[in-house]
This record gives C-alpha cells, structure tokens and sequence, in this order.
C-alpha cells in the first residue's frame, strides 16, 4: 500500500494542472480602436474605455483605461478562465457603446462611435407589431406584447434629451391605448428611464445608425356590450411606419379596424392567430382594433339578455305589489282587532 500511495498522488496532482490548465486562460493582451462612423466626426480621444469579462452569468469590470489621441487603447496583460468572454464599452457624446464579445487571445476590435443629435426626424418604424397575448375572462384583462423595429437612415445618434425647447417630445416615444397599465419595459427598454407622457410613454434610449428592436407588454381592461365584452385599443404612432402588424388569436371574438387590412391566418407554435396589417402609415397616424363579444366575467349582467330581463321585470312587480299587500293585510289585522 506504501508503494502504490505516491503513484496515486501524483495522478492526483498530475490531474488537478490539467484540470487548471483547461480552466485559465494564458495572459494575454487586448486592444481596442474607437472610429467616428459620422463622416467628418471627430476622432473621440479620451472617451472613457472599460473592459467587462463575462463568463456564463458572471460579469465583472477587469479593466478601465481612456482612449488615447488617436482613439486607441491597448491593455497587455488580461487573464482568465478560458470561457470568459470580453466587452469592451464606451460612452461618448451621451450614448453607450459596446463591442461584440470576444474570447483571448484576440485581435484588436473595433468599437463604432457616432456624433449625437437631437433631430428625431431620421427616425422610421420599419416594422410595428402588435400580439394580443390572452384574454382574461375572470378579471376582464386584455394583455397585449408590442416589439418595434426602430430605424435611424441618418449618419448620426438620436440621443432623446428634455433640456431642448421640445421638452418631453425630444424623447423618443411610444402611443399606448387609453386605459392601459401595467406597462413592462423588456430588452433595451428595461434599462432606460420611462416617462410618461400624454399619448403613452417616453424614454431616452439612444437610437444609433441603423435598426434598434424594442419591446414592452401592458395590459387593458374591457367592458360590456349587449353583445358580450368590447374594447378599442386605438393609439397614435409618433413616427412614420413601413409596415405594422397584429396577430389575434383565433377565438369566438371579432376584429376589426378601419386603418388595418385581415389578412392570411399564422400558425406560432401551437396557435393559429389572425393577421391584420397596414403599411405606409405617416407620422402621428390613430390605429385602432375594435375587439367586440369578448367573453365576461358575468355573462348574467349582459343588457341583452333576456332571461335577466324578465327576472328583473319580475322583481320590478314584485317591488311594487309587495307595500300593496302588505298594507291590505296591514288593515285587515286592524279591524279584526
């Protein structure tokens, strides 16, 4: 036993640097190169410069530094576990950057920088889609999930801002319907400030060249018709829009709108949904969908119903025969006393 104890240790240890070796990642070097994608846009020296590790769940700050005169900055020695993944980020003229994640050893990346504007009329909805999620008979609930496509056709940063003569309509911003609450921000939005506003919610999430995909969820309350539930969910698009799109469950309920076409039926997953669409729409256009004999919590107080009525109608005899007779048998003990 004596003589197998040493072989077993140094297996041991022997496996515990290959277990080390395949979790840390040698030192090595990082770089980055800021480059001003505004043509004429000044080269952004100095901008602050931080370096994240991510590794699964995990992310911490490994590093910070400013770029220097040409916009450059290189850190030579980063270590880690060989999964750990790096970002580096940068703010520059009040919007946030960041690159793409990458691994060590790794070339020097380069992190796109744009100058800042306060003009939003670059700014599109290239794609608008609205899904109505479920419809709550027991609280009489609408939910609703909305994600938009944002586009900026312009060579600079819509950075939303209140401190200009616009006030809150230099933010970027989003129509909800009347009566909608519970508003979620998810994605980008999450970590923006939220305001709200007189046709729904406004935020100061910076928009860069190109596409920025958002999403939010709220919910809507109904309210009854002779026919069943009823509710509009109209709201006001704030900039133009290339192509909106409204997916509805296939129930007993009808749809209609007067901005939005029906179309082909969806299948998403196990559900089919119905398609209504509309393209083209300018600036501050009203969309409306009108869901009319949704289902109620009370289907006894629908006006229509019959039954209700005559029950009503019998109560009604029954409220005013019952003072009648009691009086006649009010008289009636009387005179036999």
């Amino acid at each position: 036993m004596r003589r197998v104890l040493p072989g077993v240790l140094i297996g041991l240890i022997g496996a515990l640097f290959v277990y080390h070796a395949a979790q840390a990642a040698p030192t090595t070097g990082l770089g980055v190169r800021l480059v001003n994608g505004t043509s004429a846009g000044g080269v952004p020296a100095g901008a602050p410069l931080t370096v994240y590790q991510i590794d699964g769940s995990r992310q911490q700050i490994v590093a910070q530094s400013q770029a220097d005169a040409q916009g450059a900055f290189d850190w030579p020695a980063l270590s880690g576990p060989i999964s750990a993944r790096y970002v580096v980020s940068t703010t520059y003229q009040g919007a946030a950057y960041r690159t793409e994640p990458a691994t060590l050893p790794a070339p020097a990346v380069t992190l796109r920088v744009y100058d800042a504007t306060s003009d939003d009329t670059t700014i599109r909805i290239a794609n608008a889609g609205m899904v109505i999620v479920a419809v709550d008979a027991a609280t009489q609930q609408i939910q609703v999930l909305e994600t938009l496509t944002l586009h900026n056709s312009g060579p600079r940063t819509f950075v939303p801002s209140t401190t200009s003569s616009r006030g809150p309509m230099g933010l970027l911003r989003f129509g909800l319907p009347d009566g909608a609450g519970n508003l979620t921000p998810d994605g980008q939005l999450a970590a923006q400030t939220i305001i709200q506003v007189n046709t729904g919610f406004a935020t100061d999430l910076p928009l860069p060249p190109g596409d920025t995909t958002v999403a939010y969820r709220y919910d809507m309350a109904y309210g009854a018709l002779e026919s069943g539930g009823y509710a509009a969910l109209s709201k006001t698009l704030a900039y133009p829009v290339d192509l909106v799109r409204v997916l509805v469950p296939q129930a007993a309920f009808t749809v209609s709108s007067p901005q939005l076409a029906a179309a082909d039926t969806a299948a998403v997953g196990s559900r089919t949904y119905r398609l209504f669409q509309g393209a083209n729409l300018p600036a501050h256009s009203e969309v409306t969908l009108e869901l009319r004999d949704l289902p109620l919590n009370q289907p006894l107080l629908r006006t229509g119903n019959s039954w209700l009525q005559a029950l009503v109608g019998l109560l009604l005899v029954g409220a005013v025969g019952l003072p009648v007779g009691y009086r006649r048998w009010y008289r009636r003990q009387v005179a036999g006393a």
